[in-house]
């Protein structure tokens, strides 16, 4: 008789939710002995029999908010499909199956997580060890007989990247992490920051078509909440960049023993260098350029997840656009420092132009989409921040967006004539969210026979 009262519906489905909540992190493994109660219950607790039940555990566990904005409303029974699958790919990870066919799925999920991640996805993720296996598989695919696929290699680096800026990484293990990140990022000749030829502004006009396969690599489909998502691996040297330096800039800088440094620039009367002022600035701005600042924390990944899926139901091909307004405003970081972008009377915004020549000498514009983005600004204006602008002079830049893969190009040059022995730097990079913007940098000195090429990394800033 007390068995056949907790058989029914409403209390089978309160049980259910209540016995998942006992392990609110990994797998719902409670339920397991909880089907094992009688038959009734063995054959309800499946997903496709209480789906709306799966649905609400899985929102418990996981964010909703970017999966709504992104894919619209959701049917219960592909959340609780969903919950399943994610699941099995969180077991994976942990596992560490280096060589399990389908770790590239698993890994593949797990960075549409986090592109989605408020806050819950990371503490599910966090659970499946992801940083572990993601530095097994880096270290794996810098041995010289390697068998680690290439596009599990590549997601390994994406994920790095995207795990930086979570609040998983803790400082822990990241100067091994670092140092297996060095050759993907500084190596330039065999991890190009570009697919496409960077001295052509429109390299797909010179490609024949049988040359265009070789440039961008296969797609890549995967099931997702009932419908299949289009992916492309990306170039991952933009990636491995962020990474390096998320990891880098994860300890603050520490004032030498026994330095007699001066507390700021206005102890001193000649040109003061390093001052302690400089190094409390620098430790409070990166770490706060970390914190997430847009509200939910995944709209800044909007423009990216845009970018690098399609749906195949609704035919809509990986967008290759940039958007308007991402580059606007006040951006700092490694290399270049105090970047604003500004207009003519000092308003935060790029500058882009929406159309092109036409016969005539009239304009045409075929669409709204841009035809050319043009940037122009100036680096740390004297007028506005003359602390910073007294070490080496301001700055003006100028710049170009590349239609077809998003290329940002800025070169950097002395706004005072006198001061050309300066040199100028040429930064290419890519916008990796609406708030990060990484790449490599070249400096040439006047006449100079070479150059060297460094790393540069930008994060919007909100002061």
């Amino acid at each position: 008789m007390a068995l056949a009262m907790l058989s029914e519906a409403t209390i089978v489905e309160n049980l259910t939710l209540r016995t998942a909540d006992l392990t609110p992190i990994g797998p719902p493994s409670n339920l397991v002995p909880l089907s094992l109660v009688s038959r009734t219950y063995y054959k309800t607790l499946k997903d496709d029999c209480l789906p709306d039940v799966f649905r609400r555990i899985f929102e418990r566990r996981f964010d909703m908010s970017a999966l709504l904005r992104r894919l619209g409303p959701l049917a219960p029974s592909d959340v609780a499909a969903e919950l399943s699958r994610r699941y099995t790919s969180l077991k994976m990870i942990r596992r560490g199956s280096l060589g399990d066919p389908n770790l590239r799925d698993a890994l593949m999920r797990a960075y549409f997580m986090l592109l989605e991640d408020d806050g819950d996805n990371a503490m599910q993720i966090a659970w499946s060890n992801l940083s572990e296996t993601v530095e097994n598989i880096l270290r794996c695919s810098l041995q010289k007989d390697s068998t680690i696929d290439q596009d599990v290699m590549a997601l390994a680096i994406v994920l790095c990247s995207a795990l930086s800026q979570t609040l998983l990484t803790d400082g822990h293990g990241s100067d091994d992490i670092r140092e297996l990140l060095v050759p993907f990022a500084f190596s330039s000749r065999h991890c190009p920051l570009s697919e496409l030829p960077e001295r052509d502004f429109y390299p797909l006009r010179r490609c024949a078509p049988e040359e265009l396969s070789k440039l961008f690599p296969s797609s890549h489909y995967i099931s997702y909440f009932g419908c299949t998502l289009r992916y492309n691996t990306p170039p991952v040297a933009a990636y491995a960049i962020q990474a390096y330096l998320a990891y880098y800039e994860d300890r603050p800088l520490g004032v030498p023993d026994k330095h007699d440094m001066p507390q700021t620039s206005a102890n001193v009367r000649h040109p003061p260098g390093v001052t302690l002022a400089d190094i409390e600035e620098y430790n409070s701005r990166t770490t706060r350029l970390r914190r997430r600042s847009t509200n939910p924390p995944s709209l800044q990944y909007d423009a990216l997840w845009r970018r690098v899926t399609s749906r195949i139901d609704v035919d809509r091909p990986v967008s290759s656009r940039h958007e308007l307004g991402m580059l606007s405003g006040s951006w700092r970081g490694t290399c270049l420092d105090g970047l604003k972008i500004t207009n003519a009377e000092g308003a935060d915004i790029a500058h882009y132009r929406t159309f092109k020549d036409g016969p005539g000498g009239g304009t045409q514009r075929p669409s709204r989409d841009p035809v050319d983005i043009i940037v122009t600004g100036e680096v740390v204006p004297p007028s506005t921040d003359p602390q910073h602008s007294s070490a080496l002079g301001p700055f003006k830049f100028y710049g170009r967006v590349r239609p077809s893969d998003r290329l940002v190009v800025l070169v950097r040059e002395p706004a005072d004539p006198t001061m050309d022995h300066l040199g100028r730097d040429v930064f290419r990079g890519y916008l990796l969210s609406s708030r990060h913007m990484v790449g490599r940098r070249r400096h040439a000195f006047p006449d100079a026979t070479e150059s060297y090429e460094t790393l540069w990394n930008l994060r919007r800033s909100e002061e």
